[in-house]
């Protein structure tokens, strides 16, 4: 049997008798993904609770009431007496925002005077506020296109007139991106790539590491017919494969449970998932390498893919972050894959612009090739082994 072959058959072994290896290669990854799944099931957030004062109690501040629960992202779920009640609403988390119409909303609509409407919302979610606040806007401009409508049709004017009156100037929206306002259809790529990276990571670490932790890595060697080259790979080579399955798995299910589009090259896509995972192998070498510590390696593992979901840009755009945070998301093969994997599926890109983040995953992964020696010294020096 040739060296890669024995490492590779002593590292299937190695799996099989190991519990909890075998359930993060299968179970741990299936079950995020359901979860995923799950939690982004709607297309966007819907029936956000609102709490709702009227001060006028009039034929208009029940109709905006009625057009403003009828939105799809907002409910109208409390009806407090005051605003101080309302805060409190806000601060307990019971809703996240309120609208409160003034008195004598009505009669100062007739008037021609132009009543305050308070609209108060939390913020600090930021995906949260702008979806309520987008909905609570649309709902008062339309109430007040349709007052201003009645008003100028009881003085007269032709309807032609009165709608180019109302919307003088008409925008034609062409959404390039996203064009299905569907937030699963980005964020559900994001958080399966971010599953990936951490398995992938966590458990080449492992797989490295143990045989430091055990000391058994001067075996591990020799059977690799002391190349160091083969000793990893061939290691590597059996939760390559399962993550590979593991990646196509979470592309097939995301495309049956959302219909999701592809616009772009799928073999290309499927070409750079597989750098991906090679990409985050290769890290996990990088920290085994460089400490020779099972528990240092994970250590240093967890933070470096912990952070990969905030700095890959999806929920805030790298160009926007410190220059330090911009520096760091360069150094997350996440942030690149990312572009590849919404470029390949919403956005159409062609292959010859995003070849260039293929060359930056390819690189990612010949970076252990230069810890290579320092790894095989390590593997042969006893004071290596053992290390917690």
């Amino acid at each position: 049997m040739s060296p890669f072959k024995a490492v590779f058959h002593r590292e299937i072994r190695k799996i099989v008798k190991n519990r909890q290896i075998w359930i993060t290669l299968t179970i741990v990854p299936i079950a995020l993904c359901c979860l995923f799944l799950y939690i982004f099931r709607d297309e966007s957030p819907k029936d956000l609770p609102i709490s709702f004062i009227d001060n006028d109690n009039s034929k208009i501040s029940r109709e905006f009431a009625r057009m403003l629960d009828s939105a799809p992202a907002v409910n109208i779920v409390s009806r407090p007496e005051n605003e101080l009640q309302a805060k409190s609403e806000i601060t307990n988390g019971k809703t996240y925002a309120v609208v409160v119409i003034p008195s004598n909303f009505e009669s100062d609509i007739k008037k021609g005077m132009q009543p305050v409407v308070s609209f108060k919302y939390n913020n600090q979610y930021l995906l949260t506020g702008g979806v309520i606040y987008k909905d609570v806007m649309a709902t008062y401009k339309t109430l007040e296109a349709q007052l201003s409508a009645k008003k100028l049709a009881a003085a007269g004017m032709p309807s032609e007139k009165i709608k180019a009156v109302i919307l003088p100037v008409s925008i034609d929206e062409h959404v390039k991106s996203n064009p299905y306002l569907n937030y699963a259809y980005f964020l559900v790529i994001a958080g399966f790539a971010h599953i990936l990276q951490l398995l992938v990571a966590f458990t080449a670490i492992w797989a490295l590491g143990v045989e430091f932790r055990d000391g058994t890595s001067d075996k591990w060697l020799e059977t690799a017919g002391n190349s160091i080259f083969v000793a990893v790979y061939a290691k590597l080579l059996p939760y390559f494969i399962m993550y590979t399955i593991i990646g196509i798995f979470m592309f097939v299910v995301y495309e049956l449970a959302y219909n999701a589009p592809i616009n772009g090259n799928l073999p290309f896509l499927a070409f750079s998932m597989l750098l991906f995972i090679l990409s985050y192998q290769s890290m996990g070498i990088v920290f085994v390498a460089l400490t020779t510590n099972l528990r240092l390696a994970l250590s240093c593992g967890s933070f470096y893919t912990a952070l990969g979901f905030t700095f890959a840009g999806v929920t805030y755009p790298v160009f926007a972050m410190p220059m330090l945070g911009q520096i760091y998301a360069q150094f997350l093969p996440i942030k690149h894959w990312l572009k590849i994997g919404i470029g390949q599926t919403l956005l159409g890109t062609p292959i010859h612009d995003q070849i260039y983040l293929c060359y930056i995953l390819v690189a990612f992964c010949i970076l252990p090739l230069v810890l290579f020696p320092r790894l095989k010294r390590c593997a042969q020096n006893e004071n290596c082994w053992g290390l917690l």
